[in-house]
């Protein structure tokens, strides 16, 4: 995996922060219980505002990999208000699924 890794890096440098997080730490294992990683090697996507865009486990090839940076890209540009999210969500033609929670 690491000449993916690397390629994703030299690719989207100017857009993403690549981190690596060595299980065999304690920090590691902390940050991999918080995000219920199981497996490795295990990819999150995360938004710039803190919302874990998707998972991909296991091996995984170039195309892939860049396939779903693209996506948490396009998401990331995207507003952060649920009404205007929602608005865009309709004006593509989007399925939307809306969760309701109560904050704490």
């Amino acid at each position: 995996m690491r000449p993916v890794v690397s390629a994703l890096k030299r690719n989207y440098r100017d857009d993403v922060e690549f981190i690596i997080v060595d299980v065999r730490t304690d920090d590691g294992r902390t940050l991999a219980g918080q995000y219920r990683v199981t497996a490795t090697p295990t990819y999150l996507f995360i938004t710039s505002d803190g919302f874990t865009m998707g998972t991909l486990r296991g091996r995984q090839d170039l195309e892939d990999m860049e396939a779903a940076l693209d996506q948490l890209l396009e998401t990331s540009a995207r507003p952060t208000d649920p009404k205007e999210q929602l608005a865009e969500a309709i004006e593509r033609n989007e399925k939307v699924m809306l969760s309701f929670i109560l904050p704490g």
